[in-house]
């Protein structure tokens, strides 16, 4: 078209392009984001983001109209949150622990730790070396007695009750070495023993406890059946356990009533290693108190000798004068010395 002023016409301006209509996955992508921001924990949730990635992959993509990718949701303190992979993998198979009693494969040439070789030798060896060694020991016990049993056997078998919860065994071993014997043990001294390794106050005393209570017991035994002492041998048959395990030096009076069956063993007098201090008024109390006929007079000598000493005659003397005065008879003096025990009346020495 040619213009009054003969030049062209000039181009009408085109109409502004319409705005490209929104496809249906960015429209699907905005609701979601706005429904996620309301939410406390800012995360898409699991079913709208199924359902906006399955659209996203099936619908067609073109240049005109691209698809914007969604971004991560914000965490509450605005951090983005990464959305999951939805992509189906197959879950690779965990590897199964091998057995407990196989062992690992190792590598022939993969060296071993330090100390790896011993682990099974240092395992056996923190094991308890006698399981079960109480239970046996206790039932040879009741089975067949002490008669079978070492003397470091019968000193585990006494501690078991005195230490419920140690190995007796090296204790008792390193006792008998260092009293010599059982009955060294037994004659120690409860303090001297609560010193040794392993062994305390406690077990000490018990063990001291035993040739007292073996005392007792045989000392009750004998005087319920009232033994009849009217020869020198059954004298000796009598004070030889009466005198077991003492380590100091004691003074007895036997009172006998009008057959000479002992009434009571009267113990008159305890002294040191080396003598006793006898007085004649206490043996005639103890003479009167039990309503005694006659008495024997009876002690000991630690040392292991039983020769009667100047000491012995002169006690002996006194002793028969002051007892003829309340009209009692003394009809012997025994001497015991470890396993060995001498007869004054049977030697023909009393009174001398």
């Amino acid at each position: 078209m040619v213009s009054k002023t003969g030049g062209k016409k000039p181009r009408e301006p085109a109409p502004p392009a319409a705005a490209p209509q929104e496809s249906r996955v960015a429209r699907e992508i905005k609701r979601v984001r706005k429904a996620e921001d309301t939410r406390e924990s800012g995360v898409m949730g699991s079913e709208a983001r199924a359902i906006l990635l399955e659209e996203m992959a099936a619908a067609p993509l073109s240049q005109s109209h691209p698809v914007p990718t969604p971004a991560a949701p914000a965490g509450r303190e605005g951090q983005a949150v990464p959305l999951p992979r939805v992509a189906n993998k197959r879950p690779t198979p965990s590897k199964a622990p091998p057995a407990p009693d196989s062992p690992s494969p190792r590598s022939e040439e993969e060296p071993s730790a330090p100390g790896e070789e011993n682990a099974e030798e240092n395992a056996e060896t923190s094991r308890p070396l006698h399981a079960g060694h109480r239970e046996r020991l206790r039932k040879r016990f009741t089975q067949e007695g002490l008669e079978g049993f070492a003397d470091h056997q019968v000193l585990e078998l006494l501690l078991f009750h005195a230490l419920p919860r140690r190995d007796t065994n090296p204790i008792a071993h390193l006792l008998l070495q260092r009293y010599g014997s059982l009955s060294g043990v037994f004659e120690a001294d409860a303090a001297d023993l609560a010193l040794a390794p392993g062994v305390g106050s406690l077990a000490g005393l018990f063990l001291t406890l035993i040739p007292a209570v073996t005392r007792r017991y045989l000392l009750d035994s004998t005087n319920r059946l009232k033994p009849a002492l009217n020869k020198p041998h059954k004298t000796k048959e009598y004070v030889l356990p009466l005198m077991a395990g003492r380590t100091e030096e004691v003074f007895y009076a036997l009172c006998l009533d009008s057959r000479n069956r002992l009434i009571h063993p009267a113990l008159v007098g305890e002294g040191t290693v080396r003598d006793v201090v006898v007085h004649p008024r206490q043996v005639v109390e103890a003479a009167l108190r039990h309503r005694a006929c006659s008495v024997i007079l009876a002690h000991n000598h630690p040392s292991g000798n039983p020769r009667p000493s100047a000491a012995d005659f002169q006690l002996t003397r006194e002793l028969i004068l002051a007892l003829e005065s309340i009209q009692i008879r003394v009809l012997d003096h025994v001497i015991v010395g470890g396993q060995e025990v001498v007869s004054l009346s049977e030697e023909g020495l009393l009174g001398e």
